[in-house]
C-alpha cells in the first residue's frame, strides 16, 4: 500500500469522497481504490472518507494521515424497549445531520461507496448537493444499503457476475472484480510465481505441505475449535499413505474467540502454530496448499488472486447469507469446497481436508480455476470509473 504521510484534517472541496467501514473487507477495499487513484495523479488532499466510528475503522482510517468524518451510529435488537427504539432514532438522526456540515464544506463531485447504513446517509447528503455516485457491491448479493442508493447511483459496481439487480439498475452496472490490497497484487505478479515467491520471503521449503486456517480479525470458535479434529485426520492419512513428511499447520485465531490448543497433543506428524494477527497473513495464504477461512469477498477475491485451493467455512447467518453466496459461488468455478457450520461440522470438514489436503492433482485444478476468478485489475477500473464521472462533473476546479 502506498506510504501516506502523517498530516492533520484539512479542509476545502474534494474531489471523491470514500464512504466505507465497519468491516475490514471494506476498508481494505476502499483504500486499494485510493491508493488506485493516488497512482494516477491525485492527491491524498484532494480525498476524503466517511467511516464508522469504530476501533476497526480508527486504526486502519487515522485521523492524522486521512480527511475523515465518522458516523456515531447505535444499533437497535429485536425486541427491544420503547425506550431504546426511541434513543436509536435520536442518534440516528443527530449523528446523519452532523455529517452533513463535513460534506457540504468538502462538497465532494463523486462519493464512492462499499455500503453500510452511514453510506446511505452520506450518499443521499452528497447527491442532493450535486455529487455523482458510484456504489462498489462486494458480495454475490446486494446489501441492504447498497440496494437503496443503487436507485440514484449514476453507475453500480460489481465483483461478481451473478449478482442480481433491478433492469434499471442493470443498465448502470459493470462487473469490475472486488478491488483488493496492492500487497496481493504485488505477491500475485511474482516472477516466480505467488506461492514460490511466498515461500521464499518466509523461508518455508518448496515441498512443505503447508495448511493455513484463518478465521478472521474478529476470529471464529467453531473453526477455532475444529483444529484439533484436524490434527487427528492429517496424522492418520500420513499413516494410511506410508508418509513419513510433516505437516506444516498455521493457524490464524483472530483478536477474539480463541481456543486453547494444547501443543502437547499436536502428533509428531505436524507443525503447528498458534497466532493471533499478523502482517505477513498475506504471505501466509500465498505460500499455503489449502486455505480453511471464512468467505468474506476479500478474503474470496484475495485467494482467488494467489490461486490457492480453499475450503470456505461461511459465517452462518452473515446479512442476507452473503459468505454462503460467496463460498458457494467459488465452489461453482471450481476454485473452492464449501463445509456450512451445523451438526457434523467437524467431521464433515475433516472428511473434505483429506480430499483436498492430500490430492495433488485436485489442488492443481482448484489453483487454475481461481486464477481464471481473479480481478487483480479491479482497483484501477474502480478508480477509472469514478475520474470519468468527475471529468462529467468537469473536472478539478
Amino acid at each position: 500500500m502506498i506510504k501516506l504521510r502523517q498530516r492533520y484534517w484539512s479542509s476545502g472541496s474534494k474531489r471523491v469522497m470514500v464512504v466505507a467501514g465497519g468491516t475490514a473487507g471494506h476498508i481494505m477495499a476502499a483504500l486499494a481504490v485510493s491508493d488506485a487513484l493516488i497512482g494516477q495523479g491525485m492527491a491524498l488532499d484532494e480525498l476524503a472518507f466517511l467511516t464508522a466510528s469504530r476501533d476497526l475503522d480508527r486504526e486502519l482510517l487515522p485521523a492524522t494521515v486521512y480527511d475523515v468524518v465518522r458516523y456515531q451510529g447505535t444499533g437497535v435488537t429485536k425486541g427491544a424497549t420503547s425506550n431504546a427504539r426511541l434513543e436509536f432514532i435520536r442518534k440516528t438522526l443527530s449523528s446523519s445531520l452532523a455529517i452533513l456540515g463535513p460534506i457540504a464544506r468538502w462538497r465532494p463531485k463523486v462519493v464512492v461507496t462499499f455500503g453500510g447504513f452511514y453510506s446511505l446517509v452520506g450518499s443521499f447528503w452528497a447527491k442532493t448537493l450535486g455529487a455523482k455516485v458510484v456504489v462498489v457491491e462486494q458480495n454475490v448479493v446486494l446489501g441492504r444499503a447498497n440496494a437503496l442508493v443503487s436507485r440514484v447511483a449514476d453507475q453500480v459496481l460489481l465483483a461478481f457476475d451473478e449478482t442480481s439487480l433491478p433492469r434499471r439498475v442493470k443498465e448502470r452496472s459493470e462487473v469490475v472484480g472486488n478491488p483488493v490490497r496492492p500487497e496481493i497484487v504485488g505477491l500475485a505478479n511474482a516472477r516466480s510465481g505467488p506461492k514460490s515467491s511466498a515461500r521464499e520471503q518466509l523461508g518455508v521449503g518448496r515441498d512443505e505441505l503447508v495448511l493455513v486456517i484463518t478465521s478472521g480479525s474478529l476470529g471464529a470458535r467453531a473453526l477455532n475449535a475444529s483444529v484439533a479434529g484436524l490434527f487427528e485426520t492429517i496424522d492418520a492419512e500420513l499413516s494410511r499413505r506410508n508418509r513419513d513428511e510433516k505437516v506444516r499447520v498455521v493457524h490464524f485465531q483472530g483478536g477474539k474467540n480463541q481456543v486453547e490448543v494444547d501443543v502437547n497433543m499436536v502428533p509428531n506428524g505436524i507443525d503447528y502454530e498458534s497466532r493471533d494477527f499478523d502482517p505477513e497473513l498475506y504471505l501466509w495464504l500465498g505460500a499455503a496448499d489449502v486455505v480453511i477461512s471464512r468467505a468474506g469477498t476479500s478474503t474470496v477475491f484475495e485467494l482467488f488472486a494467489l490461486g490457492v485451493p480453499t475450503i470456505y467455512v461461511p459465517l452462518p447467518n452473515s446479512p442476507k447469507d452473503h459468505q454462503e453466496l460467496n463460498a458457494k459461488y467459488a465452489k461453482r468455478r471450481g476454485a473452492a469446497e464449501v463445509v456450512l457450520e451445523g451438526e457434523g461440522f467437524n467431521g464433515r470438514l475433516s472428511h473434505t481436508l483429506n480430499d483436498v489436503l492430500f490430492e495433488g492433482r485436485k489442488r492443481e485444478e482448484m489453483t487454475k480455476s481461481a486464477l481464471a476468478c481473479a480481478s487483480l485489475d479491479a482497483a484501477q477500473r474502480v478508480a477509472h470509473a469514478i475520474l470519468w464521472w468527475e471529468s462529467y462533473c468537469g473536472g478539478k476546479d
